[in-house]
């Protein structure tokens, strides 16, 4: 029989890459005659690197879902919506945790099935916080009374100060104090929000541990995991359930982000990754079936869940096995990805995401005033959005 072969591009981490590799098998019993080939590519790049430069070069893709934009104009990836009635139970919005499904949904088309859920929430090491007499900060207040407590002790507070983190810090905060900063924002940050915005991302700077105002999180996740670092807890950053497994040692625990205004989870940006399928594939129906079986809740439930996938599929977190070999990642961290806030995702969108990151993360290490970094912001988003109208 002639071998079918689909060709596949994800993200380098056991997260993002082992789940796949280990389930090809898996699909290989009921079709023998289809040979599955994953590559990867990194981090950055999977979060800001443009598609259209590899999308004829596979048939399966693993992205970000800002990049939908960048897909519905240029028409280069499958529309998931044409199979609905074939695979009911995976082509559904209410099959996947918060807003992981509506993110790969525009102009009418479903771009991507939702593969994997994030967003921002806390990260604590539990003995070093008893240690210290401290309980999980709930709110930004106790994230700094908790700081204080360690000053003067070999312990830190830290964030995620890497440009990608940094911007979406902001984005985060700007969500959570009233201003969701989307689609439809003309205004990138008011100056009375901005400043508050601001302020208080200059406050987490001025109490964190040095280094990690330059850390990604896999940086900051693997920092906490070792002995010396002292590092008690992190209060916005993208989760791994990979640390919180009983093989990671030691167990790190995931929490709700802390709430700004009072008790409460905080609104955090929608992270996560979902499953494109190229336009240019020659195998379309194979490649969906992959999708969707990938995708579906007794797979992500059950084996992809067990090769160090963190799932979309709410299959997946309803499971008590699931979350009990996760230190309780599911329903620690539930509220704060059904709240999570969706960025823009429109066409032009990600090169001022990136530049953004770039000059938060100057603003952090006081290369950039707070006035300078928010004329920028403004002034570069009211351009963005000019470009935007144009079509250019």
């Amino acid at each position: 029989m002639a071998e079918a072969v689909l060709k596949g591009l994800t993200w380098d981490h056991p997260r993002g890459f082992r789940p796949l590799e280990k389930g090809v098998p898996l699909f290989q019993t009921t079709r023998p005659d289809v040979s599955i080939q994953w590559d990867k590519r990194s981090l950055k790049d999977f979060g800001e690197a443009s598609l259209e430069a590899v999308i004829r070069q596979y048939d399966l893709i693993v992205m970000d879902h800002p990049h939908v934009g960048e897909a519905a104009a240029r028409e280069f990836l499958l529309d998931f919506s044409h199979y609905s009635q074939r695979y009911p139970d995976e082509i559904a919005n209410d099959a996947y945790v918060g807003r992981s499904w509506e993110s790969y949904w525009i102009n009418g088309k479903q771009l991507a099935l939702p593969l994997d859920a994030a967003t921002q929430v806390a990260v604590a090491r539990n003995d070093r916080l008893e240690a210290l007499g401290l309980a999980v900060p709930r709110t930004f207040d106790e994230v700094l009374a908790a700081a204080e407590r360690c000053r003067g002790t070999s312990s830190w507070v830290a964030m995620t100060g890497f440009p990608t983190d940094a911007i979406s810090l902001v984005i985060s905060l700007a969500a959570e104090l009233g201003h969701p900063i989307d689609d439809d924002t003309e205004v990138f940050l008011g100056q009375s929000v901005g400043d508050e915005v601001l302020t208080r991302v200059q406050a987490l700077a001025e109490i964190a541990l040095p280094d990690s105002l330059d850390w990604n999180p896999i940086q900051l996740l693997d920092a906490m995991s070792e002995r010396e670092s002292g590092i008690v807890y992190c209060p916005y950053t993208y989760g791994y359930t990979n640390y919180a497994r009983e093989e990671a040692s030691p167990r790190l625990s995931f929490h709700d982000a802390p709430g700004v205004q009072g008790q409460g989870t905080a609104r955090t940006q929608l992270g996560g990754a979902g499953i494109a399928i190229s336009a240019f594939t020659e195998h379309p129906d194979l490649a969906v079936t992959y999708a969707a079986w990938l995708c579906s809740g007794r797979h992500q439930a059950a084996e992809y869940f067990a090769y160090g996938g963190q799932p979309a599929n709410l299959a997946a977190w309803r499971d008590t096995d699931n979350d009990r070999a996760a230190n309780g990642f599911f329903s620690n961290t539930l509220k704060s990805h059904e709240r999570a806030h969706m960025r823009p995702r429109f066409d032009g969108w990600l090169p001022f995401f990136e530049s953004a990151g770039v000059k938060v993360n100057a603003f952090l290490h006081q290369r950039l005033s707070r006035a300078e970094l928010l004329s920028w912001l403004n002034k570069e988003f009211e351009q963005t959005l000019r470009r935007r109208r144009a079509g250019t």
